[in-house]
């Protein structure tokens, strides 16, 4: 995953490109940018339910504003392994590209956007003023998951470890 920052004469709109797999974390890091751009084969997922937990680092926050109600309580319950076309469909993720053509897409989907900057600048500045996010909000939500975290039980704990070794083994990374 890539972090682009748009600059215009005003301040800046931030861009993710996701290229890959952007499981947990990853996703609620693309999530945290103005913009997600993301190849085609890219996959999000947010596994923590199935290990007992719930992804506690942003993404309540940031999908609840980035998505309807429903289309968001779906995604953070589910667990599913989403194809970016998928999160496109939703709304989610506001560009796709071919595989191995994100650079490209990115370049064109920013000499695009500079030729109406004033309009996509202030733009996310009302949303972001329509749904704020502040601290306290991700600091609340951080101390639940911490919560949460305190209260898994050793099968929830196994679970976990299976998936690490599992990740582990894909990238060939050995224990």
């Amino acid at each position: 995953m890539r972090f682009i920052l748009l600059l215009g004469s005003k301040p800046l709109l931030t861009i993710a490109m996701v290229e890959g797999n952007a499981y947990g974390g990853g996703f609620e890091c693309a999530l945290s940018h103005d913009i997600i751009i993301a190849e085609i084969k890219a996959k999000f997922c947010l596994p923590e339910n199935k290990f007992n937990l719930f992804p506690g680092m942003g993404a309540y926050s940031l999908l609840y504003r980035k998505l309807n109600t429903i289309d968001a309580n779906t995604v953070l319950k589910d667990g599913k392994i989403y194809q970016a076309e998928e999160l496109y469909d939703l709304g989610c993720i506001d560009k796709l590209s071919n595989e191995n053509k994100s650079i490209q897409t990115l370049f064109s989907y920013i000499t695009k956007t500079r030729e109406r900057y004033n309009f996509e600048y202030h733009h996310n500045v009302c949303k972001k003023k329509i749904f704020p996010l502040d601290k306290a909000e991700l600091i609340d939500i951080t101390d639940i998951w911490v919560d949460a975290c305190m209260k898994v039980e050793l099968f929830d704990i196994r679970r976990m470890e299976i998936l690490a070794k599992a990740q582990y083994r894909k990238t060939k990374v050995v224990l």
